[in-house]
């Protein structure tokens, strides 16, 4: 339990997606991903072969903050694949209530927080249109000591 501290230094999403995609190569997985940039990362570059490898996602319906709720729904209903949840840094300040369910229910739940600091999809619709930024960036957050305040282990790769 509790904060393990530093890992390896990746410099994308994308590069974390297939880091994680190579190493549950051969597992039955169930992944979710929230509303944001990564979902369409994740969508691109993990590899999903249903029924062994599984993707919940709203395809861009949802609201930020959903994945956690979808993949403990999941972890639940499928105790024999390995729960893994991708999401953006302001979709997990949305959830990380959802940890204490985590916790509360022992579910052995793998959660990447992919942190741009930004609203990636709000900041691109304003680039893209040449609009004033008006979207507020998420605060800086301590996503280990946030898992370590809910008793759940934690490690950046950043």
């Amino acid at each position: 339990q509790g904060v393990a501290g530093r890992g390896v230094e990746m410099r994308t999403m994308r590069e974390i997606v297939e880091a994680v995609d190579r190493a549950t190569a051969g597992r039955k997985v169930v992944v979710a991903a929230d509303v944001g940039t990564h979902q369409s990362i994740v969508a691109r570059h993990f590899t999903f072969d249903y029924p062994r490898r599984r993707f919940l996602t709203s395809c861009g319906l949802g609201t930020m903050g959903s994945g956690l709720g979808y993949l403990i729904g999941a972890a639940l209903n499928l105790p024999n694949h390995l729960p893994i949840l991708f999401a953006g840094d302001g979709s997990f300040a949305i959830e990380a209530l959802s940890l204490a369910t985590v916790r509360r229910y022992n579910i052995p739940v793998r959660i990447f927080v992919l942190d741009n600091g930004a609203f990636g999809i709000v900041r691109q619709f304003e680039e893209l249109n040449r609009i004033r930024s008006v979207a507020t960036p998420p605060d800086d957050m301590d996503w280990l000591h946030i898992a370590d305040g809910y008793g759940v282990m934690a490690v950046s790769l950043y």
